[in-house]
């Protein structure tokens, strides 16, 4: 009797310390995710500023007669397939 509740105690704290580590590590996990997403958004909302700055850019250019109405164009709908 005693040797049973002993290793089945013994197994109990295994288990436990399994789940604990196993938590950690979704947890672990899941922040990484979480974190990745995050900087995603960042970056996608940093670029979308940009490129709507570049466009504004752009089309001063146009109106100063640097750029051709078809080169701003070309520019204009890379930029925009980007948003």
């Amino acid at each position: 009797g005693g040797m049973a509740a002993s290793q089945a105690k013994k197994t109990s704290e295994e288990l436990r310390n399994r789940a604990i580590k196993e938590k950690k590590e979704i947890t672990a996990k899941g922040i990484k995710k979480i974190n990745a997403s995050i900087a995603a958004v960042k970056q996608a909302t940093t670029t979308t500023s940009e490129d709507l700055a570049t466009l504004e850019k752009l089309g001063g250019l146009r109106k100063a007669g640097i750029l051709t109405e078809k080169e701003f164009q070309e520019k204009k709908k890379k930029i925009l397939s980007r948003i």
